[in-house]
């Protein structure tokens, strides 16, 4: 699943003085992309509004080009909405087209000043560049909002883990983990990045040991490393967080990794690190 970019939840105020079609508009403001995206296929799409809602249906549904390709062609229409250059930008920036989703974003941002969606994917196209102390800094000021944005709070901390601040990450990391619901993806990235900093700088394998067990029940598609490092270890509790990083690059390897927690966008910032 994208993105949870459940945080990314919209956002924009819609444009409604285009025609539209109340299917559309009905399946939008239920989020039901899914339903969009099979209107799509067995109905042709006239209105500027309606195109826009069909690329970021596809954006949502982690078609980003095919979503790029109507968003574009509501620009053709003549469709105006400041929402079109959200949109762009959010396509561009997961097709790794850079420059054109910061000049797409950066756009919005001159309409809708502050958003934080917006602000939010900046950070991350500065920290996909490597440009550290942009992202940190625009990470920074997410997570010091009230309420903080969620992804922000994760982010602030990996950046400093990246950076090679360790002691400023893990606390960072400890609060990010501490205020994120558990049922949130950034929590379980939270507690895999303490671990790995426990694990391999801190030298503190029981408290790597019991992050990983906080972040491992939120991924349900490798329940089944849990159930094994509890079997093959038992108590033994310090060789479960290296073991786990093993596994776990196995089924990457594999792809059999499928779920949110494992989205595009955990695989991005995953390559900075050593997992």
């Amino acid at each position: 699943m994208k993105r949870l970019l459940g945080f990314i939840l919209l956002f924009a105020s819609p444009s409604f003085s285009y025609a539209q079609s109340p299917e559309m508009v009905a399946f939008f403001e239920k989020a039901d992309y899914s339903s969009i995206v099979d209107y799509c296929q067995s109905n042709s799409l006239s209105s500027s509004k309606d195109l826009v809602m069909a690329g970021y249906a596809h954006y949502v549904l982690n078609m980003e080009q095919k979503g790029l390709d109507y968003l574009d062609l509501a620009r053709v229409k003549g469709y105006k909405g400041d929402d079109l250059h959200l949109y762009r930008g959010l396509c561009l920036r997961y097709l790794n087209r850079l420059d054109e989703a910061e000049l797409a974003l950066n756009t919005f941002l001159t309409k809708e000043p502050g958003h934080v969606v917006a602000q939010y994917e900046l950070g991350m196209i500065a920290y996909f560049r490597q440009d550290l102390p942009k992202a940190a800094s625009i990470f920074k000021e997410l997570a010091s909002m009230a309420p903080p944005h969620p992804g922000a709070l994760y982010m602030r901390g990996h950046v400093a883990h990246v950076r090679g601040n360790f002691e400023e990450a893990l606390v960072l990391l400890y609060a990010a983990a501490k205020v994120l619901p558990d049922a949130h993806p950034f929590h379980a990235r939270a507690w895999l990045d303490v671990g790995s900093i426990e694990l391999g700088l801190m030298q503190r394998p029981e408290k790597a040991a019991d992050a990983f067990e906080k972040a491992i029940p939120a991924i349900s598609e490798i329940q089944q490393v849990h159930k094994a490092l509890r079997a093959n270890y038992g108590a033994d509790r310090d060789h479960r967080g290296a073991d786990f990083f093993r596994q776990l690059q196995e089924l990457k390897a594999e792809n059999r990794v499928q779920s949110e927690w494992f989205d595009k966008e955990y695989l991005e910032i995953a390559q900075f690190n050593d997992f």
